[in-house]
């Protein structure tokens, strides 16, 4: 199986790219766990460009016609949530310290990566 370099560990998009030429390579090969580390590999990396961009410019980087399912979004939610060691009371804990409402878009600048863990 391979593992994440630590020449993209710092650059999430070009862990992506790695991430994607190893997934493509395990699916020609058949090789069923190398995918599946594969496609976590992309997940993560994904995930940390998904908040750097957030951060950077205090807004979702999805588009306004995203297809992404309220299932969709719940299921992932819930296996950061527990990827993380989190509960929803702490999401819901975090979005008010950043003194936001349920209905409002968050800052998450206002806020060091890592600091409610």
């Amino acid at each position: 199986m391979e593992t994440s370099t630590s020449s993209s560990s710092d650059d999430p998009f070009a862990e992506i790219l790695e991430a994607a030429a190893a997934l493509r390579s395990a699916r020609a090969a058949g090789d069923a766990p190398a995918v599946e580390v594969a496609f976590g590999r992309i997940a993560e990396a994904t995930i940390r460009a998904f908040a750097a961009s957030a951060r950077e410019h205090e807004r979702s980087p999805l588009p306004e016609s995203s297809k992404l399912t309220a299932t969709d979004v719940a299921v992932t939610c819930s296996y950061l949530l527990a990827a993380a060691d989190l509960e929803v009371f702490e999401l819901a804990l975090w979005r008010s310290w950043v003194g936001r409402g349920s209905q409002a878009q968050l800052s998450p600048t206002q806020m060091a990566p890592g600091e409610l863990g």
